[in-house]
């Protein structure tokens, strides 16, 4: 190409620009933007010091520092750019400063060196107000940026962008770090060093113009060039960005995931109805279904070939955005419901005081660190009603203001305030007791805070704690293969329940089990638990608490606690159950894992059958001797093999709650069929094959949830309660 050639296409391409910007509604509109003084941007930066560089770029690094203005010091940000001496870079900075919306990042004022010479490179510096919390990729993973937060600044975003493509720009470099936020978490779009225009008609055909803003700025003019801006680009963009901000993550990098991208597995994911799987467990659980369903819709549709308009994105995320504040609205109601009910569980101090006689040493019936336990009768929130009503979708008491009140038995715990965690403990178990419903824990009925007391008071257990039983000096642990069973079984379902409501007890132990009236297992005391968002990981605390022989050895190395150290914990009650005796006792020496050690050796040998309680043994050998029934041992191994794994449960074999309970289901369902039927002269029909095949149908059937099984001598209960079942069985 020669030079007359060079020379017209330089002409024609200045033409072009000139029109473009003649034509768009932000240069006619366009007005004089504020210039700075270059040697006051110095001063402020330090003189362009490394230490006050906050961002480094393609084109240039940017600066903070302050400059003085009416009313103060204000903090801005300084982008340097050295240009030929065209002055071409603030000519784009005087465009783009006339884009006024207030999702759009634009700049305040311009600087420029002065008194250099024409062949030299100088200096230009672009100001902006400076972005307080920095850019949205810092905080994808962070829970702080809670959904309804995310929803704000994607609606920001694409209102934004909205405004771009109405006065006739694309922005094409749309990423979560050119997104910045403001103190109120407010999204503006930023770096527009590639924004484009597009739809510029000229008389022969459509044209558009690429603002390239490494060409514009530091090539010779010669070197612009001509492309199609096309606004879908935007919008998949954007729907990469949607996705970001639903899962909870930025963009994976190549290292990380080969040639595949977030978009990539968002779409396959998407496509597999299973999106749910790759978002943060802690933003799932904040989300409304309707905002999640509405908003995952229009991200997978901006990654798709045919794209929606932004017109109508803006719209879909105002429609999420409203459902997930109809659903918080919700919450607080909810909220705000248990507030009241807490205050309805404030017994006054001197009821107490009159039910205890003073705390008088003849009602106490336990001691410990915390402080003493005394046994009263008293007037009482009736929460176990009050739960029934409200699960049963009665019109709730709350909302009567009518809260049912009865007297009866109940164990009052009275903290003793000299010990450092007794403060903390007691409003731990206020918050958490309050809102649990499930009838394997024991029930909060009220609580007292007056004249520096702090005092919980519970349902009354009638048998005490699992350790006293356990643990009775000299006397035999008395319970039956059945309710040991049964115990163990409630205290699995409650247990599963609390990691289901996000909750680790971290003190599980069998002082902590209480026996109810008809031998059932209930979890207590709270003081020690967390509730954590997304307790599938593991999280730190500093304050490592729990039991000693109880205590997950992992949680108490490093502090680090998850559903795995509730699990072990349980894991070493099984074992005391198993036994009959506790993991720490003074009759054992010195060693506080004792039991735990033999266990362990035991287990390797396959010798577990030497650890069983000789009572149990006892009754496993007159139950064989009577009926001939074996299968009650397949039972004991399922108890044993299950116990052993909550003990040793690793990274690799990481077992769940659900896990547990269905375990003891089967060693439960097994131990009770075959001890029916072979106590009902039926062996001859039911083999120890088909016991096994009734026992999994009732697993299935999940009847241990609901069925209460105190006396199985007979069989008529079990029959009654079975009777379809059984007809099924028979019929297969």
């Amino acid at each position: 190409m020669c030079i007359i050639d060079l020379i017209i296409l330089s002409t024609f391409s200045i033409l072009k620009i000139f029109l473009v910007f003649s034509q768009n509604k932000l240069v006619r509109d366009a007005m004089d933007v504020q210039e700075f003084d270059f040697g006051d941007v110095e001063r402020a930066t330090n003189y362009f010091s490394e230490k006050n560089v906050i961002r480094e770029g393609s084109l240039g690094k940017v600066y903070k520092g302050e400059l003085l203005r009416p009313g103060g010091r204000v903090t801005y940000a300084f982008k340097r750019l050295r240009t030929r001496g065209r002055d071409v870079t603030l000519e784009l900075f005087k465009y783009l400063s006339k884009i006024k919306h207030e999702n759009i990042y634009s700049p305040v004022g311009y600087c420029v060196e002065k008194n250099v010479a024409k062949e030299k490179l100088k200096w230009e510096v672009l100001i902006y107000e400076f972005p307080s919390r920095g850019s949205l990729d810092l905080y994808l993973s962070k829970e702080e940026l809670t959904w309804l937060k995310r929803l704000n600044i994607c609606l920001g975003v694409v209102r934004g962008l909205s405004y771009l493509h109405d006065v006739g720009l694309v922005h094409g470099n749309l990423m979560s770090k050119n997104i910045l936020l403001d103190d109120n978490w407010e999204a503006k779009l930023a770096n527009f060093n590639l924004a484009q225009g597009f739809e510029v008609v000229f008389s022969r055909g459509e044209c558009w113009l690429s603002f390239s803003s490494g060409r514009l700025i530091v090539d010779d003019i010669v070197h612009w060039h001509y492309r199609t801006g096309d606004p879908t680009e935007d919008i998949y963009s954007l729907g990469t960005v949607l996705f970001q901000a639903l899962c909870g993550k930025p963009t994976p990098t190549r290292e990380y995931m080969g040639n595949h991208f977030l978009s990539s597995f968002a779409r396959f994911y998407y496509a597999e109805g299973t999106f749910r799987d790759i978002i943060d467990p802690t933003l799932r659980k904040q989300m409304s279904q309707k905002s999640f369903d509405i908003f995952s819709a229009i991200s997978y549709r901006c990654l798709h070939h045919e794209r929606p308009k932004i017109h109508e994105i803006v719209n879909k995320i105002e429609e999420a955005l409203e459902h997930q504040l109809e659903f918080e609205n919700v919450l607080v109601v909810a909220e705000q419901k248990r507030s009241f009910q807490q205050q309805q569980l404030k017994i006054p101090l001197k009821e107490i005081q009159l039910a205890t006689n003073g705390f008088h040493a003849d009602h106490l019936i336990g001691r410990g660190g915390f402080g003493g336990v005394y046994k009263a009768e008293l007037l009482h929130l009736d929460v176990r009603n009050y739960v029934k009503m409200n699960n049963s979708h009665r019109q709730s008491i709350v909302e009567n203001f009518a809260y049912q009140r009865i007297k009866s038995k109940v164990a009052v715990k009275k903290l003793d305030n000299r010990y450092g965690q007794g403060t903390k403990q007691f409003l731990q178990e206020i918050e958490v007791l309050s809102v649990l419903n499930h009838q394997n824990i024991v029930p909060l009925l009220g609580f007292c805070d007056e004249d520096g007391e702090m005092i919980l008071v519970y349902e009354y257990a009638s048998n005490g704690s699992l350790d006293r039983h356990i643990g009775k000096i000299g006397k035999v642990y008395g319970h039956t293969w059945a309710q040991r069973l049964q115990i163990c079984l409630d205290v699995a379902h409650g247990l599963k329940y609390l990691h289901e409501m996000d909750i680790i007890h971290r003190d599980i132990k069998s002082a902590n089990i209480l026996i109810g009236d008809t031998q059932e297992g209930m979890i207590g005391d709270f003081g020690l638990s967390r509730v954590k968002k997304n307790t599938n990981v593991e999280f730190s605390v500093t304050d490592v608490a729990g039991t000693p022989g109880y205590v997950e050895p992992k949680y108490a190395r490093t502090g680090m606690v998850s559903k795995q150290t509730d699990i072990y914990s349980l894991g070493v009650v099984l074992l005391e159950v198993f036994c009959g005796r506790l993991a720490i006792s003074p009759t054992l020496g010195d060693d506080p894992e004792y039991l735990l050690h033999q266990a362990k050796r035991h287990f390797q040998q396959k010798t577990f059958n030497q650890m069983i309680d000789p009572y149990l043994n006892e009754e496993f050998e007159k139950s064989r001797a009577i009926s001939e029934n074996t299968s009650v041992f397949h039972s004991i191994i399922i108890f044993a093999e299950i116990t052993y794994k909550c003990l040793h449960n690793d990274q690799a074999h990481q077992l769940t709650m659900a896990d547990v309970v269905k375990e003891l289901k089967k060693a439960w369902a097994i131990y009770h069929v075959s001890r029916y039927f072979f106590h009902n002269d039926l062996k001859g029909i039911f083999t120890e094959e088909r016991v096994e095949m009734l026992s999994t149908e009732i697993i299935q059937r999940d009847i241990t949830d609901y069925t209460n099984f105190t006396d199985f001598t007979t069989g008529k209960a079990f029959l009654h309660d079975y009777k379809r079942l059984f007809k099924w069985f028979w019929n297969r």
